[in-house]
């Protein structure tokens, strides 16, 4: 895929169940299943905040990168600072998960009902988003801190105006998947191949359900 002429890089996110209950495997890997970037994290985590730690570690410099997933669509604070780092989340849309949001206040959207972006809050937000942005690419803030602070802060200037753009980015991405067919064919494959991975990995990691049960032999 390309963009202004460049290549764009896009990862996969997929995610392995280890053995212990508490813990679960989040990887990174390009198209072709080579792991770039693996991390541990306990199974009562937001999946989703922790997405870009991997898409910035395999990223060299400032290219774009494309982070085909799952979860993207149930955070819009993540949709808005991913779009912000030049990162895009590209995830298989179902019909019942397809909302959109008008930008338009004045207008009157005939089968979106009043769902409408704020674009006051973005710009109440802005320094404060631009502060994180500056910390996360000078490398003295990691994205998942700083997403959790904000998670915990759902009302901070910041948090508001990222989930405004994640909105927009979200209707702007659902109206190009709806609409383009060779974006949904791009999408498809390679979200099911993350889920033939899960298995292949658990198969491989855990001996398939053997040493999974939840018993104290085990």
């Amino acid at each position: 895929m390309l963009k202004n002429g460049a290549p764009v890089r896009h990862l996969q996110e997929m995610l392995g169940h280890q053995s212990l209950e508490s813990t679960q495997v989040y990887t990174h890997v390009t198209a072709n299943c080579i792991c770039l970037f693996t991390q541990t994290l306990l199974c009562n985590v937001s999946e989703a905040i922790h997405m870009l730690v991997g898409a910035l570690q395999c990223r060299n410099g400032q290219e774009d990168i494309i982070n085909i997933c799952d979860s993207a669509g149930k955070s819009h604070l993540v949709l808005g600072l991913s779009r912000l780092l030049n990162i895009k989340l590209y995830h298989r849309i179902r019909s019942r998960q397809l909302k959109l949001w008008g930008s338009d206040k004045k207008k009157t959207y005939k089968n979106i009902g009043g769902a409408k972006i704020q674009p006051e809050i973005i710009d109440e937000g802005w320094r404060d988003i631009l502060w994180i942005l500056a910390s996360i690419e000078a490398g003295t803030a990691k994205p998942a801190i700083l997403l959790n602070h904000l998670l915990a802060q759902p009302h901070h200037p910041a948090a508001q105006g990222l989930v405004e753009l994640g909105k927009l980015e979200q209707s702007s991405y659902a109206l190009q998947y709806g609409m383009n067919m060779d974006l949904r064919h791009f999408v498809g494959p390679f979200a099911s191949r993350r889920e033939h991975w899960n298995e292949f990995a658990r198969k491989v990691q855990a001996l398939e359900d053997l040493i999974r049960e939840k018993t104290i032999e085990d």
